[in-house]
C-alpha cells in the first residue's frame, strides 16, 4: 500500500507507531531502528543477559536472595528497605509521589522493565536522583512531574535504554547527568520543561532512533547535541516558544522524519546543510518563517513526503533547489508566498496540492515540471496564469478550483 498523498496523516501514524513498537520492544520495531555502532548495549534486556552472572551474586536480602527481584514494584517510604541489595529487577518500578530520596537502590544496576519517577499527573516530592549511580540499563525511562528536580547527577553510570521520557521537571535546565548514555534505540522525548535551555549533558550519545522536542518555552536553539550523532529515524520539533534558531543540528546526516511546527520565535529553518537524505519534511505553523535555509547536501528522494503549511511569512522555497522529485507534496496556506521560483522539481509521483497561497501570482519555479499523478491547483485568489505548466506532459489528473484571478 502506497503512502497517503497527507503527510500529516504520515507523521501521526509514524510517531505512534514508534511509541508502540518501542514499548513492546518487538522485532519489527527493531527493523525500524538505526543500528547501534559495535560495541555498543543493544537494548536493555541484553545488557542485563550479559550481565546475569554478575547479579547472581548471594544477597541477606529475601526478596532478592541471588540479586535478582522479580516483579514489578511501587517504592514508598516503608517500600524501599526491602529493595536493599537487589541488583536486578525482572519487572517495572514506580515511585510514589510522595518519595523524596532513594537512598535504597544504590545496588541496582538493570531494569528490564520501565522505571517511573514521578507521578502520571500532579507534582512529586523527588528532589534528585541519588541512589540510581549503579543503573547501567533499563527499558523505559520516564521522570515527569518533579518540580523540584534541577539535573540527573544521580544518572551518571546509564549507558542503554529502550526509551526516555522528560516531562513536566519545570527546574530542569539540561540533561547534565547522563555522562555515560550510549544508545536510545526508541525515543528521547523531551516536554513541558519549563526551564529547559540546553541538549548538551549526554557527550557520549551515539545511538538514538527518535528525538521529540515539545513545548519546552525556555528552548531557544538545538546546541548540545553531540557532534558523533549523525543519524536520526525521526526529529520532531513543536511548540517550544522561544525557539529562535536550530543550531546545534549540523552533525546530522539522515532523518527519516522530519517535522518542525510551531514554534512562533523560529525565523529560519537553517543548519541542515550536511543533511543528505529525508524521507518526509513537514515545516508548519510558523507566523515568523521568512526563509527554509540552504540544504546543499540533500539527496534527491522518489518517496519524499513534502509539506509546507501555514508559514504566514514564508516568501521564497530557496532551500529545496537539490529537490527534483517526490511522492507527495503539499505546499499550502502560505500567505506571503508569491511564487515558487527557487523550485527546479520535475516529477511528482502521486499527488502535488497548492492551496490556499494568498500571494502566489505565478507558478515560475514549475517550468521544470514534466509529470505528476494529480496537481491540485486550488484556492490561490491571485494566481494569473498557468503559463509555467508548459513541459507538464499529459496522462495525469489536473484539478483547478476558486483561483479567481486565473485567466480562462
Amino acid at each position: 500500500m502506497r503512502k497517503s498523498s497527507e503527510a500529516s496523516l504520515v507523521r501521526h501514524v509514524v510517531l505512534a507507531w514508534l511509541a508502540i513498537g518501542v514499548a513492546g520492544c518487538d522485532a519489527a520495531a527493531r527493523e525500524w531502528v538505526i543500528e547501534p555502532e559495535v560495541g555498543a548495549i543493544t537494548s536493555a534486556a541484553s545488557a542485563c543477559a550479559q550481565a546475569q552472572e554478575r547479579f547472581a551474586v548471594p544477597t541477606d536480602n529475601p526478596r532478592c536472595p541471588d540479586g535478582t527481584y522479580r516483579g514489578d514494584v511501587v517504592l514508598t517510604e516503608s517500600q524501599v528497605d526491602p529493595l536493599r541489595g537487589c541488583v536486578h529487577i525482572e519487572g517495572d518500578v514506580r515511585v510514589a509521589p510522595s518519595l523524596v530520596s532513594l537512598p535504597a537502590l544504590a545496588n541496582l544496576e538493570c531494569v528490564t522493565g520501565d522505571v517511573v519517577l514521578g507521578p502520571d499527573t500532579g507534582a512529586g516530592a523527588l528532589r534528585d536522583l541519588r541512589g540510581l549511580e549503579a543503573l547501567r540499563s533499563v527499558r523505559t525511562l520516564r521522570i515527569q512531574n518533579l518540580p523540584e528536580l534541577v539535573n540527573l547527577q544521580g544518572l551518571s553510570a546509564l549507558e542503554a535504554a529502550e526509551r526516555i521520557e522528560i516531562r513536566g521537571c519545570e527546574s530542569l535546565a539540561s540533561l547534565d547527568g547522563l555522562a555515560a548514555l550510549r544508545e536510545v534505540r526508541g525515543r528521547l522525548r523531551l516536554a513541558r520543561n519549563a526551564t529547559f535551555v540546553s541538549l548538551s549533558g549526554a557527550p557520549q550519545l551515539r545511538t538514538l532512533g527518535e528525538l521529540v522536542l515539545d513545548d519546552n518555552p525556555a528552548l531557544e536553539d538545538l546546541q548540545g547535541l553531540p557532534r558523533e550523532l549523525s543519524q536520526l529515524m525521526a526529529l520532531s520539533i513543536e511548540r517550544n516558544a522561544s525557539l529562535l534558531t536550530l543550531d546545534g543540528v549540523e552533525a546530522l546526516t539522515d532523518i527519516r522524519y522530519l517535522f518542525v511546527s510551531d514554534n512562533p520565535r523560529l525565523e529560519r529553518l537553517a543548519y541542515f546543510q550536511n543533511l543528505r537524505h529525508v524521507e518526509t519534511l513537514e515545516v508548519a505553523d510558523h507566523p515568523q518563517l521568512t526563509e527554509l535555509g540552504a540544504l546543499p547536501a540533500l539527496e534527491d528522494h522518489a518517496e519524499l513526503e513534502l509539506t509546507l503549511r501555514n508559514n504566514t511569512r514564508l516568501a521564497s522555497l530557496h532551500g529545496l533547489e537539490p529537490i527534483t522529485q517526490a511522492y507527495n507534496v503539499s505546499v499550502t496556506g502560505n500567505a506571503a508566498l508569491s511564487d515558487l521560483s527557487a523550485w527546479r522539481i520535475q516529477h511528482v509521483h502521486n499527488f502535488m496540492a497548492l492551496s490556499s497561497n494568498d500571494s502566489l501570482t505565478s507558478l515560475d519555479g514549475l517550468g521544470a515540471l514534466r509529470d505528476a499523478a494529480w496537481l491540485r491547483i486550488q484556492a490561490n485568489p491571485r494566481l494569473r496564469d498557468l503559463d509555467a505548466l508548459s513541459q507538464l506532459q499529459r496522462g495525469g489528473v489536473l484539478e483547478l478550483r476558486n483561483n479567481l484571478s486565473l485567466r480562462p
